[in-house]
């Protein structure tokens, strides 16, 4: 991913028209830079205009537009100022509920916001709890601003009545959905006297509803309070939670079929997979691993037969090549394991599924990995993992008896021996995995160091071992 005076770090999010990049400008500043999907020349003339009025909006409580970048035929990067802090969504799962002034106190703040969006003409059709970041010493940020509110129909829980029923939505849409957020943020048992008070801005008819203005002078008439922030070590811990109980920005129909994943769907599963990587780690995607005694001793280890300079300095292309040419299975599984390291930490999708035979369960459990690598919902920064011990064992897999311990027999795979009779082999590997980095659309976590034991069946094919199974040893 390239774009034009910008060093790009990595993904850390994904909306409804493209991906959300962290960057870098030629003077070292964090900036994000929004990728937006190719779109009709109309399409594009139009969201230009709107980004051409945006970027003469300028707000404390809006995210900053930097400039529009062409990137090709009906095409354009988006690059704002990168606001540091969780979003409003991460703060309510992480606290259970904000207090009624810190909430009057964020919805004041964004109110303003909104009538400066109003007056430039402006609607930002997606007030949400995900689209707003609690920025240290700023408050509250509307960020987002890129989208289509024509072809939007909002977030499930914050659409006004008029975008479920599948209308453009007016600025009234997005008083509406901010009246729903500040009585959200609140704990149940408040919420109905939040939403008594911003009556006028829940009106069930546009025309009935109070103006932005109007609903920044009602909140101002209220107590407010600064937000208490939980440390950020422990917002980590729950955005997991928060990014599988999002609803996020619903599309409105086209009349042609699309050839994406349902967004919603896809959120969903790639929230389970980062819980699933956050426990366990990204080791072959065991559905369970079995931990050493000692793995969280800091030793140095150095694979059998590979100094600890060759594993850094070799490309996995060349090991594979090797392994190919000796059809050694032990080489394989060092050399598949370092190739799998580097897919991961280039988040190269296509070289992660070349690693498995298609349609294994090995494959199946790397399926979602690959699609959250490709669509930009995930970063691996710093993966090293070491072969501490390999050996090639009989499993029932390997026509051999007395093995059963090797793998998990209750799995339907017939084990590379039985498909399309190619060669096999069955490896057991104790690998390290040292301290890497998880970057998701919420920030960066870190994923421990950890030692396991598995079993890795592999059958040989055009393009050399490929792995067909994980089990535990």
């Amino acid at each position: 991913m390239q774009v034009p005076g910008y060093r790009m770090n990595g993904p850390i999010g994904f909306g409804a028209d493209g991906a959300t990049w962290l960057a870098r400008d030629d003077d070292g500043d964090a900036v994000a830079v929004r990728m937006l999907a190719q779109v009709p020349p109309e399409r594009h003339r139009r969201r230009l205009d709107r980004l051409e009025r945006l970027a003469g909006v300028e707000h404390p409580h809006l995210v900053r537009l930097r400039e529009v970048i062409s990137t090709g035929p009906a095409q354009a990067a988006l690059v704002t100022e990168a606001v540091p802090g969780p979003t409003l969504a991460t703060l309510r799962v992480g606290r259970g509920g904000l207090g009624v002034d810190e909430a009057t106190g964020i919805g004041a703040q964004l109110a303003s916001a909104l009538v400066a969006l109003h007056e430039a003409g402006i609607i930002h059709g997606d007030v949400s709890p995900a689209n707003v970041v609690l920025s240290p010493g700023e408050g509250a940020v509307l960020v987002d601003l890129a989208g289509e509110p024509s072809r939007e129909i909002g977030t499930g829980g914050f659409a006004a009545p008029e975008q479920d029923r599948g209308e453009v939505p007016t600025a009234a849409a997005d008083v509406y959905a901010l009246a729903r957020l500040v009585a959200w943020l609140v704990p149940e048992h408040h919420q109905t006297h939040v939403r008594e008070r911003l009556a006028p801005a829940l009106a069930a008819e546009p025309h009935q509803r109070c103006t932005a203005q109007e609903l920044h002078a009602t909140l101002g008439s209220y107590p407010v309070a600064p937000v208490s922030v939980p440390d950020l070590r422990s917002l980590a811990g729950v955005s997991v939670r928060e990014h599988a109980q999002r609803d996020v920005t619903r599309r409105r129909h086209d009349h042609r079929p699309r050839h994406r994943a349902d967004t919603g769907s896809r959120r969903v599963v790639v929230a389970v997979l980062l819980a699933v990587v956050l426990a366990v780690g990204l080791v072959w995607m065991l559905p369970r691993t079995t931990t050493l005694p000692g793995a969280d001793a800091e030793e140095t280890v150095t694979p059998i037969g590979m100094s600890t300079t060759t594993q850094e300095a070799a490309r996995p292309g060349e090991h594979i090549d090797r392994v190919e040419a000796a059809g050694d299975p032990v080489a394989a599984v060092r050399a598949l394991t370092l190739a799998r390291d580097e897919a991961l930490n280039t988040a190269d999708s296509r070289a992660l599924t070349r690693l498995t035979i298609p349609g294994s369960p090995a494959a199946a459990q790397d399926s979602a990995l690959a699609d959250a690598l490709n669509e930009g919902d995930v970063q691996v920064t710093g993966l090293a993992t070491e072969v501490v011990r390999a050996e090639e064992i009989t499993t029932p897999a390997t026509g051999g008896a007395g093995a059963q311990e090797a793998r998990d027999a209750s799995s339907p795979w017939p084990g590379p021996a039985d498909h399309e009779g190619a060669a096999s082999a069955s490896v057991r590997a104790v690998l390290h995995t040292r301290e890497h980095r998880l970057t998701t659309p919420e920030g960066t976590a870190t994923v421990r160091a950890e030692r396991t034991c598995v079993v890795l069946d592999l059958r040989a094919g055009s393009d050399g071992w490929q792995v067909a199974q994980v089990g535990r040893c």
